[in-house]
Formats: structure tokens, sequence, C-alpha cells
């Protein structure tokens, strides 16, 4: 599967040329069971809170939009890290999304004012006439 990979395959296709058909069958559900269900020997608690979690989003998302054709699921690495380590990356996270709110708000008033006077929204589209000062996020 690799070098299929490697010469720019994507996953589905590499997958589908390297195993034969039926490989990855499972039966077919309506929606996502309980995770303790389907997997009874399941011992550890992280794994289990994040996969109950991933199918509460994914049965949610198949009420909603109905059945994907396919589920990608990237996983974090980060799952090792400790509480306040988490409970930091998520209050930057919080205060990024925060400075990114007000800039898109900034530049709304700034392009909503630009119609006050002709010729204003060249300048604002070009930048020359936004005099934003974004915040370094980190």
């Amino acid at each position: 599967m690799l070098p299929l990979l490697e010469s720019g395959a994507d996953a589905t296709t590499a997958r589908d040329a390297a195993y034969p058909a039926g490989t990855f069958r499972t039966d077919l559900l309506g929606a996502l069971p309980p995770v303790a269900e389907r997997l009874k020997d399941l011992r550890n608690p992280a794994v289990l809170r994040s996969l109950t979690e991933l199918r509460k989003v994914v049965n949610a998302l198949i009420g909603r939009y109905g059945k994907p054709l396919e589920i990608h699921v990237e996983l974090a690495r980060d799952l090792k890290a400790s509480r306040p380590e988490r409970e930091d990356r998520w209050a930057r996270m919080r205060r990024n999304e925060k400075a990114r709110a007000e800039a898109a708000a900034k530049i709304q008033s700034e392009i909503r004012n630009s119609h006050s006077r002709p010729g204003r929204h060249r300048e604002v589209a070009s930048g020359r006439g936004v005099p934003l000062e974004v915040p370094v996020l980190r």
C-alpha cells in the first residue's frame, strides 16, 4: 500500500488496490451503536470516552445529513497531554477564536464604512485602507 501512497494515490484508492474486495466490510447500520456494546474488551477509559464522543458526533451528522460514503478520522497526537496542558490549549484556542472574531468584525465595519466615500472600496480591497492591528496567534 505504501508505494501507492508514495506515488500520489489517496488512501482509499491505495487500500482498495492493495487489499482484496470485502476485506474491510462491516455490518451496515443506520447509526453507530454504543461503544461498550461493540467493543466489549475495551478497558482504556480515555479511549472509551473518545470513541463515545466520536459516536455522538457521527450519529448527529448521520441524523442531519444522512449516511456518508466514507468517514475519515484523524487522531489527535495530544491525547497524552495532561489535564492542565489540555486546559491551557483550550484557553489559547478560545483567545484565538475571540481575536479572529474581533478582526473579522473590524474588517466588516471598515467595509461597511467604505461605502460612505466613493472609491473607498478600492482602498479596503487593496488593504491600504484597513489599518488593523492583527494579534499574533499562538
